[in-house]
């Protein structure tokens, strides 16, 4: 799913970049047993910004920066081209993934899974593509359960309650670790394949 209006606007400026770059990459998996040296998958690159922060952080990564978005695939590309060597970027649906299975060590995936129609069908498809013992880096928002509860039409299409990606996890194969903050709003998780 496309990103529109000032969502767009905001992950696509230099200000949300440098953020990322800067913040959340350093502070996001700092206790993360993450591979010096991997092939990683990331799923809703943007423009760009985290794949930059995770290829200045781990130097021996080979990234394979992904979105669905075209406009957001050229504005990755124009940023990172300096990093060519190491990151290719590429167009591809998070649900039907364009790639082998177990072609990669690890996949990232911040921010994004609340943008993908059918997140499920996203989480499997990364499993596909993991090599055995791979990991999935995932983080984003989630409506926390008793507001599902509640209100359930109040909640914005495409997301979801941790108990659901709880769920989505162990069913697509993976063995979730998974940390909590803002009150049950947001997520991460280092789930082994």
């Amino acid at each position: 799913m496309e990103m529109r209006g000032l969502e767009k606007w905001l992950l696509s400026s230099p200000a949300w970049a440098a953020f990322t770059r800067q913040v959340v990459v350093p502070r996001l998996w700092a206790d993360a047993d993450l591979p010096q040296r991997a092939k990683v998958l990331q799923l809703g690159c943007g423009a760009g910004g985290e794949t930059e922060g995770l290829a200045r952080r781990f130097s021996y990564w080979r990234v394979t920066a992904t979105d669905y978005d075209p406009e957001m695939v050229a504005l990755a590309g124009q940023r990172l081209a300096f990093l060519a060597e190491r990151v290719r970027v590429e167009r591809a649906d998070a649900t039907n993934l364009p790639y082998s299975d177990a072609r990669f060590d690890l996949a990232v995936a911040i921010h994004v899974w609340h943008h993908v129609g059918d997140w499920r069908a996203a989480t499997a498809e990364v499993h596909r593509v993991l090599r055995p013992g791979g990991g999935l880096l995932l983080a984003d928002f989630v409506v926390p359960t008793w507001m599902a509860r509640r209100f359930p039409r109040l909640a914005p299409p495409g997301t979801y309650t941790l108990p659901e990606v709880r769920t989505a996890l162990s069913a697509s194969g993976f063995m979730p670790y998974l940390r909590t903050g803002w009150g049950g709003m947001w997520y991460r998780v280092l789930a082994r394949r």
